[in-house]
């Protein structure tokens, strides 16, 4: 039992100080690209604060205009995939830039993982 509750307590410090999972971590130093998974868990660390887990910017940021809904086939359709690139690496609009957090390949899965919004015709999480 003592285990159980130790092995929770960290994976919550892992999860709420930022630090991206130990196999994750382990794929970026040998140079491999972050699977479905490992962008999932990025987009929740570092975006769902703002655009919400399920994409859908139901939170403060959305509230006010500044966090665009991902799930809307208008959004998804009238921003590039090298605008999407841009706006993570180096921010917009009160976003903060994340080109010295983040790797290219971190870049480009939570660019896949945004689009896998838009798929079934705008609705929910991928």
């Amino acid at each position: 039992m003592t285990a159980l509750l130790v092995a929770a307590i960290c994976t919550h410090l892992v999860i709420s100080s930022g630090v991206a999972p130990v196999a994750a971590q382990k794929r970026a130093r040998r140079g491999g690209s972050p699977t479905a998974s490992d962008a999932k868990s990025l987009f929740n660390q570092r975006c769902a604060k703002c655009h919400g887990a399920d994409g859908r910017a139901h939170t403060v940021m959305g509230e006010i205009g500044i966090a665009p809904n991902f799930t809307e086939r208008r959004w998804q359709e009238g921003v590039s995939d090298r605008r999407l690139t841009n706006s993570i690496m180096y921010g917009r609009e009160g976003m903060p830039a994340f080109r010295s957090k983040l790797s290219q390949k971190q870049i480009k899965a939570l660019v896949a993982y945004v689009r896998a919004f838009d798929k079934g015709g705008g609705g929910g999480a991928p």
